[in-house]
């Protein structure tokens, strides 16, 4: 039994190797660390409350890097001073101080595997990094309204940029010529005028694969849809949208069209 707590404590010393542990109850000398995620306010006052009900968990433990940055534990830092706050009782913080983890791609992937990253946290940490494609991408989602899925299905899908979200997480977003997407979201609103679900994620997807198509008349498909607007309705797959949208382009035509997305 000692043999397999000594081996624990060896591991344990190789993840966490750190400089010091230290104590304290002042918790506005800790700052941000730049290009981590962004704090949320859901998040810090589930802990709130948590700790209002059940009180401080005194050996809850944060890391620390250079310039005393958290690298993990923002949220709990941030309910420890709201906390203080409401209630003027300031809880002991352990922290450690572990300059080998102050790196930002290590603290995404250390974050990960407790709460983790959405697509927005590596959107703001990118941005915080200097990434000019993320921000470019965040004014676009904002200029036409767009969810994440959507918008990354309008900047890159069909490019062979591989597998989209894993190169967003990875940073290796890119879009050069923002002409293509602002003309897609500018026809997905036009759509929208007729079809309400217009900017789900399986819709736009599948809609992005007319207009890469040479054959794909945008202009004719709009027509088809003022003949009927009922002609186009909610469905399960992006794969079952795809034959939706060639049956609405088709109808009422002499010769039909098919699309071949091989």
């Amino acid at each position: 039994m000692e043999t397999l707590t000594a081996k624990k404590r060896a591991n344990s010393q190789k993840i966490f190797k750190c400089d010091k542990v230290f104590v304290t109850n002042d918790y506005d000398m800790f700052t941000h660390k730049k290009g981590n995620r962004p704090i949320l306010d859901r998040r810090a006052n589930a802990i709130l409350a948590s700790i209002v009900e059940h009180g401080w968990i005194d050996s809850s433990l944060v890391m620390i890097g250079d310039k005393m940055a958290v690298l993990d534990g923002q949220h709990r830092i941030e309910a420890l001073k709201r906390y203080k706050e409401l209630t003027g009782n300031a809880p002991n913080l352990i922290y450690m101080v572990n300059r080998a983890m102050d790196d930002i791609r290590k603290i995404q992937a250390f974050n990960t595997h407790q709460f983790s990253w959405n697509a927005m946290d590596y959107l703001h940490s990118y941005i915080e990094q200097g990434n000019d494609h993320y921000l470019q991408y965040q004014r676009f989602m904002e200029e036409y309204s767009l969810r994440h899925s959507i918008a990354l299905a309008l900047t890159t899908l069909g490019r062979g940029d591989g597998r989209p979200h894993t190169l967003f997480k990875q940073g290796g977003f890119t879009c050069n010529d923002w002409g293509v997407p602002r003309d897609r979201a500018e026809k997905l609103d036009e759509i929208q005028k007729y079809f309400k679900k217009a900017k789900q994620a399986k819709f736009a997807r599948a809609i992005v694969k007319f207009w890469r198509h040479p054959d794909f008349d945008h202009k004719q498909f709009i027509k088809k849809l003022r003949l009927d607007r009922e002609m186009l309705y909610p469905v399960g797959t992006t794969d079952q949208y795809v034959r939706l949208i060639e049956d609405v382009y088709n109808f009422h035509s002499r010769e039909k069209v098919r699309f071949d997305f091989e």
